[in-house]
């Protein structure tokens, strides 16, 4: 009888916090819609716990991201768009690197998107002694927005395997589904089964927990999280062509700009020197029309 009333508490007390997790982030359903994600995964006790756990810590990096990054979210936004991807998206980047491009991983996967060499290469990023794109805010971007488009073919059109994926490589990917025989998230996630390791079950799951708090003020007007985010009409990078051997000491000055600034958008020059086939640097839209009235490349 005890034992009985004991699992008759917990389980209420489950759906209680089940109904607190859906309630306190009312725009879920519209986050897991964008990945293609059924909607009775706010229900997953297993991701309930993780939110639980984990979402104080997820707002501090959260607004310690956001609060960096007021030229390279809109970048972002914009390139997601672009591509007909979701802008949600943008929260997988946040996971991968808070926004940093000068991030750098223990496994020494590198910029917003933590490409390794051969995944680099293999998206036809430059990487040589002078220029590593890697570290390039647009050209990483567009790589990480070609990579993810391929993987959510591969992955029958779901963006959720597409994502788990890039975390954990598409032949293990396939493996954990073959295991599984199923694409549902519910199963894949379940711990005690061990289809998916835990990294990338926890790395799906932050990305989820980062996009409801991200836009959650769309539907709870107290939750003020989200319009901490630049949106993609704020000022974003663009791509122009300077002379090579170029310094970015002089582009900067010829802007007005913190060269600090201009330098953390062109992390990509090893030597704060233009060196590329294309040269081309990255810089404010807001001083696109100053750049072109006061440089002339030839």
């Amino acid at each position: 009888m005890k034992i009985h009333k004991t699992l008759i508490f917990a389980l209420s007390l489950s759906a209680v916090s089940d109904a607190r997790l859906s309630e306190t982030f009312p725009v879920y359903h519209m986050v897991l819609s964008e990945f293609n994600i059924n909607q009775e995964y706010i229900n997953n006790w297993q991701f309930k716990q993780f939110a639980e756990r984990n979402e104080g810590d997820a707002r501090a990096t959260y607004r310690k991201a956001v609060s960096q990054a007021h030229l390279i979210v809109p970048t972002i936004k914009t390139k997601l768009i672009e591509n007909g991807m979701s802008p949600m998206f943008l929260y997988q980047c946040l996971v991968e690197s808070a926004f940093d491009p000068n991030a750098i991983s223990k496994s020494k996967a590198i910029g917003l998107w933590q490409f390794k060499p051969k995944a680099a290469h293999d998206e036809k990023l430059v990487m040589n002694y002078q220029v590593d794109e890697r570290y390039d805010p647009i050209r990483s971007t567009e790589a990480a927005i070609g990579y993810l488009t391929r993987l959510n073919k591969k992955f029958h059109n779901k963006w959720y395997l597409a994502a788990m994926a890039y975390n954990w490589g598409p032949t293990n990917m396939e493996k954990a589904l073959k295991r599984a025989g199923t694409t549902d998230l519910n199963v894949l996630m379940d711990e005690r089964k061990g289809f998916v390791r835990k990294e990338t079950r926890d790395y799906i799951n932050k990305i989820l927990l980062f996009s409801m708090i991200g836009e959650n003020y769309l539907y709870n007007h107290k939750d003020t999280y989200g319009r901490m985010m630049p949106d993609s009409s704020d000022d974003r990078l663009v791509k122009v062509e300077v002379k090579n051997g170029e310094q970015l000491s002089r582009i900067a000055k010829i802007l007005g700009m913190d060269l600090y600034t201009l330098k953390r958008a062109n992390l990509h020059f090893r030597q704060g020197v233009v060196h590329n086939r294309y040269a081309k640097v990255n810089i404010p839209v807001s001083k696109q029309r100053l750049f072109y009235d006061r440089y002339r490349v030839r």
